[in-house]
This record gives structure tokens, sequence and C-alpha cells, in this order.
């Protein structure tokens, strides 16, 4: 009696793990989705020469169609609007004659649009691990340069508050941009929350000298809902 009952329950356990490994590599009922995304952004610009900005926050909201490719395998683009901040080191930037220009600030409202490949570890059907990675397009609308002055010699006891537009036709930086996407998600339920990051791929300054770059890195944090 014992031996049987042993059986059964090595049979039972058995059968269990086995499911559940069908689940984990190949879950028979993967099916396309929407979802919707918000993230909190930090802007980690590389510039050389380097140290002149400084990391800034922001945020992103985003619409994405999740659709399986084989397997656990799938492709998931996204819709992205984005707000994005950085700093600068003042003394970096001398933009009027007896000007000591200070909390200078950049301000990033655009469009983009990532193009994951990816791979889900299914532990239960309402628990999956994600891993993913691909490019992104990105497309500045405005990009504004803030700023505070102080005068000094002829403009001695004067002060300044004004702003700069970056994509005008003498503007600093190019509109255009493609990164590299890749990172980790846990899906539980219909809820989402992941961390991933980008790799800016393009110099974005605009008609400077050789040996003058700018790219910009992204890290998100975000939290989602799936249809």
């Amino acid at each position: 009696m014992k031996k049987t009952l042993l059986l059964i329950a090595a049979a039972t356990l058995g059968s269990m793990f086995a499911s559940a490994q069908d689940y984990l590599l190949n879950n028979p009922n993967n099916k396309a989705y929407f979802g919707l995304r918000a993230s909190v952004d930090i802007s980690c610009p590389y510039s050389k020469p380097g140290d002149m900005y400084k990391n800034g926050a922001g945020f992103s909201i985003a619409g994405i169609y999740n659709t399986p490719i084989t397997a656990n395998f799938y492709f998931e683009p996204q819709l992205q609007l984005y707000y994005n901040t950085w700093g600068a080191k003042s003394n970096n930037f001398q933009l009027y004659e007896d000007w000591d220009m200070t909390d200078i600030s950049f301000r990033n409202f655009g469009l983009a649009i990532p193009l994951n490949f990816g791979y889900h570890f299914d532990f239960t059907q309402d628990t999956k691990l994600m891993v993913f990675t691909g490019p992104m397009l990105r497309i500045g609308f405005v990009n504004d340069m803030h700023f505070k002055g102080y005068g000094y010699g002829a403009e001695a006891g004067y002060e300044i508050k004004d702003y700069q537009g970056m994509y005008d036709d003498n503007g600093l930086f190019n509109r255009a941009d493609c990164a590299w996407n890749f990172g980790v998600g846990l899906t539980i339920q219909n809820y989402y929350i992941g961390v991933s990051g980008s790799v800016g791929m393009v110099n974005l300054y605009n008609d400077l000298p050789d040996g003058y770059k700018f790219r910009q890195n992204t890290v998100e944090f975000t939290l989602g809902y799936n249809f």
C-alpha cells in the first residue's frame, strides 16, 4: 500500500513538473495582448569632452503590443511619449559676452519607438519573467535649454532668466536619435514591473567640430498593465 501511494505521489509530482517545464519554455496558451506602461526615467548623457553634463529625471508613458513569435519568444513594439531632463556644468556654456551662465537645464519632449524582441520564462500561468532587447528610434519635438545668467563688466548688476531652443537651424542638437534597448520585466497576472536601459548610438551634436560627441543614455523604472 505504501509503495502504491509513493508511486502515485511520484507520478503526480512528475506530471506537475513536466507541465511546469512546458509553461516555462513553451507555454501553449501564449497569445497577443495590448498594454499600458508608465516609467520614471533617468537621463545619463555621455559627452566628449567629458564632464559637461549632469544626470536628470523625467517620465514616459507608452502603449505596447506583445505578439508571440515561437515558443516563448515574442516581439513587442511600443509607442512612447517621453519628457526627459538633464543638467549642464555652467562653466561649459557661455552664451553671451559679459554673462555668467548658471542653473542650466535641458527639457526634452518627444516620441520613442522601441522595437523589443524577448523571451519569457513562465513559472506559472500568472507569473512570467521577461528578458528583452532591441533598437529604439527617438524623435524630439521640443528641446529647450533653460538658464539663468548674472552680468559682469559692462553688464554688472543685471540678471537674466531665459531659454533657448536646441532644435532650430543653429541649435545644439539633432532631433533624430537611435538607441539600443535592453531590460527585464516581471508579469504577475495582468500587472507588469520592469527595469530597462537604453544606450545612445548616434552623436546628437549638430555641426560641432570633430571630437565633440553627445549620446543620450537612459534608465527606466516601469509599471504597467496588460489587457
